[in-house]
């Protein structure tokens, strides 16, 4: 069983380690997503309640980012379908750079979402 974990040291991290935090995030958020359609095991750490939290905590963080940074960790991260979609709209160099703030902006609202002190 995956455990949910969370980096604390998010503000010194590197946008490639980021990145790396969005994708543990999005396969938390699909596994906790998919415990709460199911039966939890008597032996489980974590309740229906924690898997809830978690995925109220990634939703939450979606709707509080701008529509780019939005688009960019949808289509990089969470839906992955089409690798080359912003090649149409973005130079390389815009589309790294929006990248690399929306990452920024994902794992800063995302961490004071799910921190609990």
């Amino acid at each position: 069983m995956k455990k949910i974990e969370r980096n604390a040291q998010t503000i010194e991290q590197t946008n490639y380690e980021k990145a790396k935090e969005i994708k543990m995030i999005r396969d938390n958020y699909v596994y906790s997503a998919s415990r709460l359609n199911s039966i939890i095991r008597p032996n489980s750490n974590l309740t229906k309640e924690d898997y809830r939290f978690y995925v109220n905590a990634v939703q939450e963080t979606f709707k509080d980012l701008d529509v780019i940074s939005k688009q960019f960790i949808s289509n990089d991260f969470f839906y992955p379908g089409n690798p080359d979609w912003w090649i149409k709209t973005y130079s390389r160099s815009t589309y790294y750079r929006l990248r690399g703030e929306a990452i920024k902006k994902f794992v800063a609202l995302f961490n004071a979402k799910i921190c609990r002190c």
